[in-house]
């Protein structure tokens, strides 16, 4: 019997058997993108905002990928209002501004979407400042929920074929952006009470925001984006993290829990064996994209954790640079045994960066999709 992308989703964030997983694309850069459109992919096939190729792009139109029947779920987790973006400065090749999180940013001006830019400034640089924009995180502000929240859209969510999901930045990636890497880093020590704040701010601000969702609506999917570690292992101290994030963890994880959220996933490149068994610890089931050239391995992982830990990524985006030979070996290596273990969603351990070319891209996915068993 065919199964809904949602039963696929669930059935193999449970570990049970499915028909097969869901097939995706994934996530490549917008120079990747430009490359692409020299070498092949259709200009009609690339989506655009405004008018412009976004930063990140998904092709999952283009390579005929899964697609759920019904509305997805916006649930404004961010800063509202946003700052209203400034240009401070250009020269030659640079603009500064002042972005929407009111983070004063240098990019290029020929490629400002890509994520090679100079941090200047952050909002935050005193109690005072945190007082301030801490406003704009509360959790009662109009416009968290979708604009045509009601009956209508609620049966709709309820009913779609797809998994409902909802994200946000996380506790370290969001005071990253507050304070600054380097400051952040300090201020755990300097000042513990503002990054206490800080983080059960943000905790706050999605168990309420979300809190009149989950009483009408089944969310099976939360995300957050932490990218709280390096090459090396984990950017704070395992202490630092139960002192700090794991309280915090454990009150999202448990609110989550308590109205059946199936996957608690959360987006973090660098090195992970100091992080898995702490994300464990308060509540997290699974991880994303397992990057291979810091030293993770999916198999590893899935050898050492079992069935507590769902898997999406670890196909290393190295090797779909080096042509067919090194992308089949690379996949065969891996996925299939993956599949067979459950829990494992294939997938580059990355956005694709440019040095991918469209044709290797291709085969890459035509591979995936006969792994995973697309008709």
């Amino acid at each position: 019997m065919t199964m809904t992308l949602r039963q696929r989703f669930l059935g193999t964030v449970r570990f049970e058997p499915v028909d097969r997983i869901p097939y995706h694309c994934e996530y490549m850069w917008q120079s990747t993108v430009l490359r692409w459109l020299k070498e092949g992919l259709p200009d009609e096939a690339v989506p655009r905002e405004n008018g412009r190729i976004p930063g990140i792009v998904m092709l999952n139109d283009y390579f005929g990928c899964d697609k759920g029947e019904g509305p997805g779920l916006n649930v404004n987790l961010d800063i509202l209002p946003p700052f209203e973006p400034e240009r401070i400065a250009e020269d030659e090749t640079t603009w500064t501004h002042r972005d929407r999180l009111g983070i004063v940013v240098r990019t290029f001006k020929d490629s400002p979407d890509t994520p090679t830019a100079q941090f200047i400034e952050h909002p935050v640089k005193t109690r005072s400042d945190w007082a301030q924009l801490k406003k704009r995180y509360d959790p009662s502000t109009p416009g968290r929920l979708p604009d045509n929240w009601g009956p209508g859209l609620v049966t709709a969510l309820n009913e779609a074929t797809h998994h409902i999901g909802v994200g946000a930045m996380g506790l370290f990636w969001t005071t990253r952006d507050w304070l600054g890497a380097e400051t952040l880093l300090t201020t755990f020590y300097e000042d513990p009470w503002l990054i206490h704040d800080m983080m059960n701010a943000l905790t706050n601000l999605w168990i309420e925001a979300l809190r009149p969702v989950v009483d009408k609506v089944q969310i099976h999917h939360f995300g957050l984006s932490e990218d709280m570690a390096y090459r090396n292992g984990s950017l704070i101290s395992p202490a630092l993290f139960r002192e700090f994030m794991t309280p915090c963890y454990e009150r999202l994880t448990f609110f989550l829990r308590n109205h059946d959220v199936a996957q608690i996933c959360v987006d973090t490149d660098g090195l992970l064996d100091e992080l898995v068994p702490l994300f464990l610890e308060c509540g997290v089931n699974a991880l994303t994209p397992i990057e291979v050239q810091c030293g993770n391995d999916p198999i590893t992982l899935r050898k050492k954790y079992g069935k507590r830990l769902v898997l999406h990524g670890g196909v290393d985006k190295r090797a779909l640079a080096r042509g067919k030979d090194a992308i089949r070996k690379e996949m065969e290596s891996k996925v299939p045994w993956l599949l067979e273990q459950g829990g494992y969603f294939p997938g580059v351990d990355h956005a694709i960066p440019h040095d991918v070319s469209f044709r290797d891209f291709c085969y890459y996915m035509e591979l995936k999709r006969k792994m995973i068993g697309v008709e």
